[in-house]
């Protein structure tokens, strides 16, 4: 269903509600709501996987995305104080130079985009 790890989905939903935090101090994700979103969009996400004919293909990864989703969206709003070095390292640079097989197996089967026709897709090959 979702291409990124659940680590980088976590990642993505932390930052970008510190930044939201930030934009809006006056916004609030309480743990109700972490409660209240996981379970609504997880009953939401099942129904339209079973309707789709992907329920148990999708069983598994369903949940772990909106785990992921709404956990780092409650731990963004949780962040106190600025932001040190060590976490713009993992928000901004997670991979560093060093790089992971599975991801790279995974872009294997995405279109290449040819930037110098700027209109072209092609196959990997």
């Amino acid at each position: 269903m979702h291409d990124e790890t659940p680590k980088r989905t976590y990642n993505r939903y932390r930052r970008e509600a510190i930044a939201l935090k930030n934009i809006y101090p006056q916004e609030h994700f309480y743990f109700w709501d972490f409660l209240r979103l996981f379970i609504t969009n997880l009953i939401s996400d099942y129904f339209h996987a079973w309707h789709d004919g992907v329920f148990w293909s999708n069983i598994t990864s369903i949940p772990i995305f909106r785990l992921m989703q709404f956990w780092g969206t409650y731990q963004g709003f949780r962040q106190q104080g600025k932001i040190n070095n060590q976490l713009k390292e993992t928000f901004y640079y997670p991979r560093r130079l060093s790089r992971q097989d599975d991801q790279s197996q995974l872009n294997q089967n995405r279109p290449i985009i040819d930037y110098s026709t700027q209109s072209k897709i092609t196959s990997p090959k």
